[in-house]
Order: structure tokens, then sequence, then C-alpha cells
């Protein structure tokens, strides 16, 4: 009797290390195929609003950054960049006696997928690039003959997300906000 009981205890650590039955693995399978459709969409999403939000949060951290530069060394300060899908930088620099220098640390550039889409400010120094320019109050130097009713600097994604174009809306006192939208 007791070879027995040995037996069936053998019995069943044999069949307890058998492992899964196909259709216990194709429920998991399937859980994790669910789990997949909804979080790696959501991910992904989530990855392109981050590019072109740390591109905002730069930018807008560079542009505070000129306006204080122009205040506190009371000399003009100008960020400068151009628009077009394939235009990504942009630099900070300091009028020093008369003569634009580009402030250290800078180009810099938007992340990659994140352009400068649009913007009501000129090229006022004719390099073909736009021009912020902050005076030493803070205040930006207005747009010649016919100034816009606003001045704006506009990034954008083309990643379909729900907000995939920043505004960047100057007030005359040199003071932004940032508007998001979806284009």
């Amino acid at each position: 009797m007791a070879a027995r009981m040995h037996k069936g205890a053998v019995h069943m650590k044999t069949r307890s290390s058998q492992g899964y039955s196909l259709a216990e693995m194709l429920i998991v399978l399937s859980i994790i195929g669910l789990i997949s459709l909804v979080a790696v969409p959501n991910f992904i999403s989530f990855q392109r609003s981050a590019k072109i939000k740390s591109s905002l949060r730069q930018l807008t951290s560079d542009v505070r950054s000129a306006r204080q530069r122009a205040i506190a060394q009371f000399r003009q300060s100008k960020v400068t960049f151009t628009t077009g899908e394939t235009e990504r930088s942009y630099t900070v620099e300091d009028n020093v006696n008369g003569t634009w220098t580009v402030a250290p640390g800078y180009p810099k550039q938007l992340e990659s997928g994140v352009y400068f889409y649009g913007t009501t400010f000129t090229d006022v120094n004719s390099d073909s690039k736009y021009d912020v320019i902050f005076l030493n109050n803070g205040s930006i130097l207005p747009v010649t003959p016919s100034p816009p009713s606003e001045y704006n600097i506009v990034i954008r994604t083309n990643a379909d997300i729900p907000f995939n174009e920043y505004k960047l809306k100057f007030g005359v006192a040199g003071n932004f906000t940032t508007i998001g939208s979806k284009f």
C-alpha cells in the first residue's frame, strides 16, 4: 500500500509539470493582443505629442531668455528662424555695439518632425530669416510699414495627434502666450 501512495504522489507531480494546454495559451495570447491594440496606438500618439511639446517648451524658454537678455543687458536681442517643413533651427543673437552676435549654445533645433510653419514677423536685416527683436525694455520691435494685428510664430508637426500645431502669440510689450490647435 505504501508503494501505491508513493506511485500516486509521483503521478501527481508528473501531471503538474506537463505545462499549459493549447486553449490556455490561446486565451493568454488573445488577452495580450487586445491589450496591444489599445496600448500601442496610445503610446505612439503620446510619443508624437511629447516631441512637439518638448520643442514648444524649449522654444518658449529660449524666447523668454532672449527677452530677459535684452532687459538685463540693456541692448537688443533677437530670435531668428525660417519657416517650412524642413526648417527646424533657430538662433538667439545679441546686438553688441551694432553687430549681431550669436549667443552661446545656439543654433538649436526643434525635435525631428516638428518645424516652423508660419509667422507674422519679418526679415528685418535681409538675411532670409524671420526676426523677433526684443528692445532693451522687453517690448518687441514693431513690424513696419504696416504692423499686423497680432504677432505670432507657429510650430507644427504632420503627426496625427490632438494638438499638432502651436502658436506663440506675442503682445507688443513682448509678452506671449501659447495656443494649441489641430490643423
